[in-house]
């Protein structure tokens, strides 16, 4: 069996148990046998937001969502898997995910696309600014992409805020020919804003 650390705090718990179950049982108790238990318990309670969190990194991206109809989202730190239903329900729509560095937001991209039909992945358009800068050019390629030719976009960019991501918008916007007004800051989480 491979030996790993086991901090001093865990050690005298696994001591402790261990003392109390041969105490209660009557009967010797190995501390590998307690370790065991405690995996097997721990494995079947643990949950999916401690996984995610297991090194206490904490994602602080956010994610806001322009839908055709002129209808802003922001959805702050949501999960991939949930973004997904919100997107597949209402794509076409272009997703902005946001965040400074190491916030978590080209993970949620990658996740994002293992929760979308193949059929969106046809016409989805992803871009990442690890792959190179987004410039105002490529912003209204993306915009008329998502909202004259009715195609899903997915944006990641750096950005500190949803006041600093729309701004980046409003040039290339201006300059597309699209009967689209874009006015105001989009609602809370799971509510949105006509625009």
């Amino acid at each position: 069996m491979p030996t790993k650390h086991i901090d001093n705090d865990t050690w005298s718990t696994i001591e402790a148990l261990t003392i109390k179950a041969i105490n209660m049982s009557g009967k010797l108790v190995k501390e590998t046998d307690m370790i065991r238990l405690l995996v097997k318990k721990g494995a079947d309670a643990i949950t999916e937001e401690e996984l995610r969190n297991v090194n206490g990194f904490s994602p602080k991206y956010g994610v806001l969502s322009w839908q055709r109809n002129g209808m802003i989202t922001s959805h702050e730190t949501v999960h991939p898997e949930e973004y997904a239903a919100f997107f597949n329900a209402n794509s076409p729509c272009m997703t902005y995910v946001y965040g400074l560095t190491c916030t978590g937001k080209s993970n949620f991209k990658d996740r994002l696309l293992t929760f979308l039909p193949e059929e969106t992945a046809k016409t989805l358009k992803v871009i990442d600014e690890d792959d190179g800068r987004v410039t105002e050019y490529l912003r209204k390629d993306l915009f008329e992409r998502s909202f004259k030719d009715n195609n899903p976009v997915i944006l990641i960019e750096h950005g500190k805020s949803i006041p600093e991501i729309m701004t980046r918008f409003i040039g290339p916007m201006a300059t597309c020919n699209i009967d689209f007004v874009f006015a105001g800051q989009p609602a809370d989480k799971g509510k949105s804003t006509k625009q």
